[in-house]
């Protein structure tokens, strides 16, 4: 088991109030809030969470990708 594995059980030992904070920041919806409270308007989120990455190219977690604006 990897680090990840071991950070997740100390985790789920401390209980499910612990769990849950740290897979807040994990979720899409939390990043695609957090890009719009910034004010940025023109992005794509890749990926779930965890090691469920819709593309694989993403890796593992969730990522913001931003447009390319034209100069």
């Amino acid at each position: 088991m990897g680090d990840f594995g071991r950070r997740y059980e100390l985790l789920e030992a401390q209980g499910e109030k612990a769990v849950s904070r740290w897979n807040h920041p994990r979720q899409p919806e939390w990043l695609t809030a957090q890009a719009r409270e910034a004010g940025i308007g023109d992005f794509d989120i890749v990926g779930k969470s965890g090691l469920s990455a819709e593309n694989p190219a993403a890796g593992p977690g969730i990522w913001i990708v931003f447009k390319k604006v034209a100069a």
